[in-house]
């Protein structure tokens, strides 16, 4: 569960005012899903390899 004054302070610091929630995203657990550093090790590989040329 999320605090609603945390997401509200969250969403202010997104220019676009769009806030993204990621269920199983939580400090290391993966209840919902993939490890955090999964997440991280998918998002790297397959975002941030175009950056590469």
């Amino acid at each position: 569960m999320v605090n609603v004054a945390d997401a509200k302070a969250c969403a202010k610091r997104f220019p676009n005012s769009d806030c993204y929630v990621v269920p199983g995203m939580g400090h290391g657990t993966n209840d919902f899903g993939s490890t955090f550093t999964d997440h991280v090790r998918y998002f790297l590989v397959t975002q941030l390899a175009d950056w590469r040329g």
